[in-house]
């Protein structure tokens, strides 16, 4: 169990921090208008983070003129998430738990960076459909080609109509899953009740 004084001392610096956080927003140049709530952020922190927001903050656009941005159909609670993970010296790190909250926004706003470590922990998850599918959606190289691998005949031949609506992928897919199952017809036949002496005979 933790020292009493130990946890006094975390909590006084998670307080702490939560201020310096809060103060540094209150500060923020630009309004975000997001499900009915306005946050207030730096604009040259969403600017260097990210080539869409620089783009909206500099233009002749009304973003840029009135230092206001709308995000309309955008989860607050998302956006906060998304921001924790802009702030300078911010410890906040992509995980299993948010990985699939926090990709589309780093690929719709080109954070290349958290994009990139989104990746790399998708990779270490187990291989399914739907993480080949999301592959393709954001354009995960690496990912994609691993889970092309990976997935087994039978999930493709099962899921074949999800498959057909995604004709790419389909066709990226199709030559793999050939191998594959040849593959496993061969080693089925070589292990066969009497395969060994078919093959010396």
């Amino acid at each position: 169990m933790e020292p009493p004084e130990k946890r006094a001392r975390s909590n006084s610096v998670d307080t702490a921090t939560a201020w310096a956080v809060q103060a540094f927003e209150n500060e923020g140049d630009v309004e975000v208008d997001v499900e009915g709530t306005t946050v207030r952020v730096h604009s040259l922190l969403l600017g260097l983070a990210s080539p869409v927001f620089a783009a909206l903050l500099r233009s002749g656009m009304q973003e840029g003129l009135q230092g206001k941005i709308e995000l309309p159909g955008k989860s607050k609670d998302e956006f906060e998430l998304f921001m924790s993970c802009l702030r300078p010296g911010s410890t906040k790190r992509v995980t299993e738990a948010t990985v699939d909250i926090l990709l589309p926004w780093f690929d719709h706003y080109e954070v290349s960076g958290l994009k990139v470590e989104c990746e790399e922990i998708l990779q270490s998850m187990p291989v399914t459909t739907a993480r080949l599918f999301q592959a393709h959606k954001y354009n995960l190289q690496e990912q994609y080609s691993r889970c092309l691998k990976n997935i087994e005949p039978e999930e493709f031949v099962s899921q074949f109509e999800e498959f057909a609506k995604m004709p790419q992928v389909l066709q990226d897919l199709l030559p793999i899953v050939k191998e594959q199952a040849k593959y496993k017809e061969l080693k089925t036949f070589i292990w066969a009740p009497g395969a060994l002496y078919r093959r010396c005979h």
